[in-house]
């Protein structure tokens, strides 16, 4: 497997690169493919009213792809790791897309924990890579919760897009402002995750994103 070197303002990381000439397709994602979703309780579908009403589901169906959910209530590239591992789930998909919408849970620890969480994103990102280089791999800005934004999700943000950017991921900016201003999009538990409407919301809109990067036919 080869290796580039890549020079960051935090150090030096190696990012893997597949030795067998595999590389994702850029082109849209057919019906029938297999589609794993890694993320935390918005994308397990957190209060919807059924799997199917969260929006990962809404999207595959919408779309015709094969759904492997890997998300985990509390999950973050640090946060709830112990006894789990759910990038193995997304790699046991042997998906042909994987969509990353992780980092929420992250935010709350992030101005103690910023290198551990950097480091977390790097080799979560860098193993689907190496792993999975058939792959086209979509990282999305986290999701935010209905508050004003804190510092630790900008540094959580700032990672993740950075992350992206190391193994040449596709980025999808600006999903933490999706439910934005919003309430009836989200249900009335301790944590305010969406709803079915906001579910359904956070699918439209990650239809629109998609298309843009071609990963869905406009």
């Amino acid at each position: 497997m080869g290796a580039v070197v890549v020079v960051a303002a935090v150090g030096v990381f190696l990012v893997t690169r597949p030795a067998d000439g595999k590389t994702p397709s850029t082109a849209a994602v057919p019906a029938g493919a297999s589609v794993a979703f890694y993320g935390d309780s918005y994308t397990f579908g957190e209060q919807a009213s059924s799997p199917a009403a969260r929006w990962s589901t809404v999207l595959a169906q919408q779309e015709g792809w094969v759904e492997h959910n890997a998300g985990i209530n509390g999950l973050g590239f640090v946060a709830d790791r112990d006894g789990t591992d759910a990038v193995q789930t997304v790699l046991d998909a042997h998906p042909d897309l994987i969509i990353v919408t992780m980092g929420l849970n992250d935010t709350f620890v992030a101005e103690d924990q910023i290198d551990e969480i950097t480091t977390a994103i790097h080799d979560d990102f860098a193993r689907f890579r190496a792993e999975a280089p058939q792959a086209r791999l979509v990282v999305v800005e986290p999701f935010w919760i209905p508050a004003p934004v804190s510092p630790g999700f900008t540094l959580v943000a700032d990672a993740v897009k950075a992350g992206a950017a190391e193994v040449h991921a596709d980025y999808v900016a600006g999903a933490g402002d999706w439910l934005t201003d919003h309430p009836e999009w989200r249900s009335d538990d301790q944590y305010q995750h969406p709803d079915d409407a906001g579910y359904a919301e956070i699918a439209r809109r990650m239809t629109i994103e998609l298309k843009k990067l071609g990963v869905i036919a406009d």
